[in-house]
């Protein structure tokens, strides 16, 4: 039997087994440093990293939180925030209440609750295509001959003139309808002008692109009661319709429909300011929560917390609107939620 399964952890989790166990070593180099220093070791890491003190008297003085590697996550060991306005200047000293020892709330409250990106899946591509979404479309409400199509579509399966004239090389790869482009799968699914014609017979609304060099995102949440979790998928889409990012998690506690939309919306922009998009279009079917996010009050609801969050991450931004769009037209935010 494997060592993962006598722990009872996925391959997933032997990943973080072995981070643990990284950590664990350092700590155990760290410890011989500090009761052997007479040793090479010891003494070639004190000249090397703290040659006028030890390891311990780090005051933080010198390092600039937005400019030096200091954080442990995530993984660029920088804040995953825009740099503010005059916060080059910024030193980590300023961030840590010195009397304490402990972090200033007023100050670092974006990056402890934007430390919880780490390890989710941020975007992706028909090339990372991930054990995550085939699971999220083979358990998706859709009829099979739908997912079946789907299948072969994110994979460039789908036999097109393009990959005919690849395998079979009796195919010139045009496109047979407008004679104008090769017939790969983004063609004939999206750029034809024959496809766009069917697609605009068809019963589905429209989405209203927004303008360029704003990006839109589109945030759902639902409750999962009967297994007393949260879940939250946001989508991102630029001013040609194109994906250029989404996100879905699952929150481990229980909670209203209400606080589920909320704490959607806040993981909407926190991807927005961790991709660096300044200027955005946030949109969600929750009425109340959008009314709520556009007075850009503060609220003491009990979901008010996750409100003031919102409207503190949204004062990095250059410009962000929030609108009420219709359940249908935020269907694709909620697949990625369930």
């Amino acid at each position: 039997m494997k060592g993962t399964e006598i722990l009872g952890i996925s391959t997933v989790g032997s990943v973080t087994v072995l981070k643990l166990t990284n950590l664990a070593m350092l700590a155990k180099q760290l410890w011989r440093m500090l009761k052997q220093p007479e040793k090479l070791l010891s003494r070639v890491h004190k000249a090397r990293y703290f040659p006028n003190g030890d390891i311990f008297s780090a005051t933080g003085d010198t390092i600039r939180a937005w400019g030096d590697l200091w954080l442990p996550r995530p993984r660029s060991f920088k804040p995953i925030t825009p740099v503010p306005v005059g916060g080059g200047s910024i030193r980590v000293a300023k961030l840590i209440n010195s009397d304490s020892g402990e972090w200033d709330a007023s100050m670092v409250s974006a990056y402890h609750l934007a430390c919880e990106l780490e390890d989710r899946p941020c975007s992706s591509t028909l090339g990372t295509l991930d054990h995550w979404w085939w699971q999220k479309l083979w358990h998706a409400s859709l009829h099979n001959k739908v997912k079946v199509f789907v299948w072969p579509a994110c994979l460039a399966a789908l036999p097109t003139h393009f990959n005919l004239a690849k395998r079979l090389r009796a195919s010139p790869g045009v496109c047979p309808f407008c004679q104008d482009a090769i017939e790969d799968i983004l063609h004939v699914l999206a750029r034809c002008e024959f496809a766009r014609v069917v697609w605009g017979l068809s019963s589905f609304t429209s989405l209203l692109a927004p303008p360029p060099d704003v990006i839109k995102l589109n945030f759902d949440g639902v409750t999962f009661y009967q297994d007393g979790e949260m879940g939250v998928g946001v989508v991102a889409r630029n001013n040609l319709g194109q994906c250029v990012g989404w996100l879905s998690r699952q929150i481990h506690s229980a909670g209203t429909g209400f606080l589920a939309e909320a704490f959607a919306a806040r993981e909407a922009v926190i991807l927005a300011l961790c991709r660096g998009w300044r200027s955005v279009i946030i949109e969600g079917d929750c009425a109340m929560l959008i009314y709520k996010l556009q007075t850009r009050e503060r609220d003491l609801s009990t979901e008010g917390p996750i409100i003031n969050d919102i409207l503190f991450f949204i004062s990095n931004l250059q410009s962000c609107c929030f609108n009420f769009v219709k359940c249908l037209n935020n269907f694709v935010a909620h697949f990625f939620c369930e």
